[in-house]
């Protein structure tokens, strides 16, 4: 049997996207009672996406995920998205009508779920030809009840896909990249996020002369870049063989910060993701 090609029927990469989650740093009350997420992320590494540093909304979010700029004129077509990612078939699954419907006019199939036990079912139907699901999770509100109705139903999603593909899918040999993004509400932009001991330490040593090399996240398509440094998204991947382990112990942002994966530009991650598949050259180290 020869093996599958990137163009094969079957989903290869689940990017759950959890929108507006975030408000502070260190609100432990979000992060309780969670069992997927915290099984999940201690099989996987964490890092913090930043972006443009302007004024976001979903859609400008979703831009810069897909790899484009976010206020980019007109907004990057479903026809774009393959033309830059060799014929990637994607899907996105979201619990906001209006964001569908957005999309559905960029020509991207995007679905809306009010059931998240469908999304199981729509993820695991091997007869569509999809490669990437995107699925993307709305909270109603900033309020802290509907944020810990979202996270839950996350940590739900997770636990019944973490648990069950892995193993169908090896039964299959097939690996299948997962990757859940948490991001701040579009109003809450100013957020620090702290050092880790380890990294404030290592920062103090350095000399007041001595000039750090530029870093890959002052520069977008080989041109100087200014990326916001403030409420960044956290990205946690899981993706066997291919991926590192750290040393996290739980499904929240006080952990997070001690990810391996450091700091990269939202306008990157999809290509590191779509290159994994065969869809993308190589970008960084």
């Amino acid at each position: 049997m020869s093996n599958p090609t990137p163009n094969s029927n079957r989903v290869r990469c689940i990017l759950f996207w959890v929108d507006g989650i975030l408000v502070k740093y260190d609100e432990s009350s979000l992060f309780e009672s969670l069992i997927g997420l915290d099984s999940y992320v201690e099989d996987g590494c964490v890092g913090q996406l930043l972006s443009v540093n302007t004024p976001q909304t979903t859609e400008t979010y979703f831009n810069q995920l897909l790899g484009f700029q976010p206020e980019a004129s007109p907004p990057p077509t479903y026809d774009e998205f393959k033309k830059k990612y060799k014929d990637l078939n994607l899907r996105v699954l979201s619990s906001s009508q209006s964001f569908c419907e957005g999309l559905s006019g960029k020509g991207f199939e995007c679905t809306h779920v009010d059931d998240y036990d469908k999304v199981v079912k729509i993820i695991n139907d091997h007869d569509v030809d999809i490669e990437m699901v995107i699925v993307h999770v709305q909270t109603a509100s900033t309020e802290e009840c509907d944020r810990k109705r979202t996270i839950l139903t996350a940590d739900h999603l997770i636990h019944q896909l973490y648990n069950d593909l892995p193993k169908s899918e090896q039964q299959q040999n097939r690996t299948i990249f997962i990757g859940t993004i948490l991001s701040f509400a579009p109003d809450h932009s100013d957020v620090e996020i702290p050092l880790t001991e380890e990294q404030a330490q290592s920062k103090a040593v350095v000399p007041d002369w001595f000039k750090l090399p530029a870093q890959s996240t002052e520069f977008f398509e080989g041109k100087p870049f200014q990326a916001r440094q403030t409420s960044p998204m956290f990205v946690v991947n899981s993706h066997p063989i291919v991926t590192r382990k750290d040393c996290i112990k739980g499904f929240k942002d006080t952990e997070f910060i001690k990810g391996s994966s450091g700091k990269m530009l939202i306008m990157q991650y999809l290509r590191g993701l779509a290159f994994k598949m065969g869809h993308a050259e190589k970008y960084g180290a």
